[in-house]
């Protein structure tokens, strides 16, 4: 039940109406022209391939998101792998026709492909495409990567991360950051943190390349949307980026154009967030080595420069198509959740000054303002994502209103309600594509509804302090690690540290929970077994009933 003190924001049949879908990086499908008649195309009598002109469309729909967020996969070799697939029967049976582990490693490709792009078709139409249809080709993915076992090299990596992009789209982002770490992992064996050249063609190294940034920006954005250790340090990194050409041109015999794709800088550009992103979380939340001198407000003075360096100089091509414009126009967004992580509460910097306490207030309230227009516009995709960013920028909110006479000055009561009630509505309204926040959500009516009584109940006195049951509030425990909706920790929330952290004496750090040489491969170590995987283990599932296969 919803606290019958807090103003009741609107609910949630009528904010699906009034807002919608959208982030990450975001947008709608643009230009792409879908057939009138494609979900009839996509078979769900049997798990089929579907019709060779609806696949297109899947495979264009993947690409163009993948392009510009998360390029993985070289986009000509894998539709040599297409071709491929449609050589082999169309009814899939991963015990006869495609009993052979190249067939099953070429099924598992395709149909994931398929599943990822199905997912983000059914977020910009979901009457015309259906979500079961996704986790149709998704599970009959699984199974066939299952039975070919994790194959060796780039192509494990690019595998899991294949598997880790469903995930990121879909209401469980534990499972995403179980296969990002596992991916990870297999990449640091596997040497592709480190710029190795030699005996590689282009094409190879680019593969290389792009298999481990991919996997880096999804553990570094994944890690720090769930209060979780980022899983390889940024000091043993020197692979460069990969290629920003069109994936056309990038050939085992070289790379046969120095024109740059639009769509590829904007991935790189991503790239570049994820190291200040990463940056900020080392200094900001990581307990620092004893013998480290540093000036924290300095450190953040050069932060702040990089942030708006980077902002300024996104790539801003002619030939950009309407999902790319859309993608950077997201980056708005972007650039003021950076500023907020430099600027807000963290374990490293408890009690900002009351300057930053106001320009974070600034800042979460733009956040806000720009995340309920997206939701309006429909423009947001990545929820988990979302709904952490409005949830922090709120509670943060108003710990800064109770504890600062300079937000107090700058922020009326009557503007704190409305902030307030439009996180509430957009937590509302998310919650509806991503229930498995619901928990967070609520944490967050508790608390506004407690803030919201006390102030007005008791007036804050002329320092600006909270008075004493308002201090009581935020000193209360938060019970639960998956944002139960009682007894609501307003400093932990403000902060964005766990749910259970115990007393800032015995806060644990990152380090307690990595050795320094947990990714060094030594010379008499043999390398972890990855080709026995169980993928479902990994992901928390069950393999589909036998029928579902096609055997």
């Amino acid at each position: 039940m919803r606290p019958a003190t807090f103003i009741q924001p609107t609910r949630p049949e009528s904010v699906s109406q009034e807002l919608s879908d959208t982030q990450f990086p975001s947008g709608r499908l643009g230009e792409i022209q879908f057939p009138p008649n494609i979900a009839g195309d996509l078979d769900t009598s049997a798990v089929t391939l579907p019709t060779e002109d609806a696949a297109q469309s899947l495979v264009k729909a993947y690409f163009q998101f993948a392009s510009v967020a998360m390029p993985l996969l070289h986009e000509s070799s894998f539709r040599h792998q297409l071709d491929l697939a449609y050589r082999m029967p169309r009814l899939i049976n991963l015990t006869e026709t495609h009993s052979d582990a190249n067939s099953r490693i070429t099924i598992f490709f395709v149909l994931e492909v398929f599943a990822v792009a199905l997912l983000r078709m059914q977020k910009q139409d979901p009457s015309r495409v259906s979500t079961w249809l996704a986790d149709r080709y998704h599970r009959t993915a699984l199974s066939a990567l299952n039975l070919a076992s994790l194959p060796n090299g780039v192509q494990g990596v690019q595998a899991l991360l294949l598997v880790a992009q469903y995930s990121y789209l879909h209401p469980n982002p534990w499972d995403a950051w179980r296969v990002v770490g596992a991916a990870l992992r297999l990449a640091v064996e596997l040497g592709l943190h480190q710029d190795v050249t030699n005996g590689l063609d282009p094409l190879a190294l680019d593969t290389r390349r792009r298999a481990f940034w991919v996997a880096y920006s999804m553990d570094r954005n994944l890690s720090a949307a769930m209060s979780m250790p980022y899983g390889l340090s940024d000091g043993s990194i020197s692979a460069k980026f990969p290629s920003d050409v069109a994936d056309e041109f990038i050939t085992a015999d070289g790379i046969q154009s120095t024109t740059v794709s639009e769509p590829k800088q904007i991935a790189l550009q991503m790239f570049r967030y994820r190291e200040i992103q990463s940056e900020l979380r080392f200094m900001l939340w990581e307990r620092p080595p004893p013998y480290a001198q540093i000036n924290l407000s300095e450190w953040q003075n050069h932060m702040r420069q990089r942030i708006d360096d980077w902002y300024s100089s996104m790539p801003l091509g002619s030939h950009l198509g309407s999902f790319e414009k859309g993608v950077l126009s997201n980056f708005e967004v972007t650039h003021n959740t950076a500023l907020f992580n430099l600027y807000r509460p963290s374990p490293n910097n408890p009690t900002p000054s009351e300057q930053q306490a106001v320009t974070m207030a600034e800042i979460a309230t733009n956040m806000i303002h720009l995340y309920q227009r997206l939701f309006r516009q429909k423009r947001l995709s990545i929820y988990w994502q979302s709904i952490e960013n409005v949830f922090s920028a709120g509670t943060a909110l108003m710990l800064a209103y109770i504890r600062s006479p300079g937000v107090q000055q700058a922020i009326t009561l009557t503007s704190l309600e409305s902030l307030v009630h439009t996180c509430s509505s957009l937590l509302w309204g998310m919650v509806e594509r991503f229930p498995s926040f619901q928990g967070k959500r609520d944490a967050f009516d508790i608390t506004a509804s407690k803030v919201l009584e006390a102030v007005k109940a008791e007036s804050v006195g002329n320092a600006g302090l909270a008075t004493p049951n308002i201090a009581r509030i935020a000193a209360e425990e938060q019970a639960g690690h998956g944002f139960s909706a009682q007894n609501v920790n307003l400093v932990a929330l403000g902060t964005g540290c766990p749910s259970n952290i115990p007393s800032e004496a015995e806060q644990p750090s990152w380090f307690d929970f990595l050795a320094p040489d947990d990714f060094a491969l030594h010379s008499d170590q043999e390398p972890l077994s990855f080709q026995d995987l169980d993928i479902w283990a990994l992901i928390g599932n069950d393999p589909i009933p036998e029928k579902d296969t096609g055997s």
